[in-house]
């Protein structure tokens, strides 16, 4: 019978241990979260919660770096944010096509302009000096971008 008894007594034992460990844990963590919020307040982003996204490979962003960032900037999973950009650019297509105008507000206007037909003539090569024939070219629709006041604003 003694045997039985002291291993309860050492079960005993280590569980209060173990809680009073659990309760110094609970506290420590309170104070990691307490600087946790504190360090968030701290920051000055525009977007609500994100990540700053990270900087262009090249001179521009790629299509999935523009993903990546809105992922990082919303919060929003990787999916989502391809299926909403991607359905951004045909909302855009369509637009230019039926209305031949698209406005980001505040950004940039998405305007279609008709180029004039050019008859065929004759022309000298500016590099080799020889005479040629230049192609006749049909009118047609090009688009063009007019960056609007707010973005040149923010930009100079």
């Amino acid at each position: 019978m003694a045997p039985l008894l002291k291993r309860k007594a050492r079960k005993a034992r280590k569980s209060s241990k173990k809680k009073k460990k659990s309760s110094k844990k609970k506290k420590s963590s309170k104070k990691k979260v307490a600087k946790v919020k504190v360090a968030k307040k701290a920051s000055t982003k525009v977007h609500d919660g994100g990540k700053k996204p990270a900087a262009p490979k090249g001179k521009q962003m790629s299509k999935s770096e523009v993903n990546q960032a809105l992922e990082d900037m919303s919060g929003v999973k990787k999916a989502v944010c391809k299926k909403v950009y991607e359905g951004f650019l045909e909302l855009i297509f369509h637009e230019m096509e039926k209305r031949k105008t698209f406005a980001l507000a505040g950004v940039c206007k998405f305007v279609t302009k008709r180029r004039k037909a050019r008859k065929a003539g004759k022309g000298i090569n500016p590099f080799t000096g020889e005479p040629c024939v230049i192609k006749a070219r049909p009118a047609c629709n090009v688009p063009r971008v007019r960056v609007l006041k707010a973005l040149k604003d923010a930009v100079a």
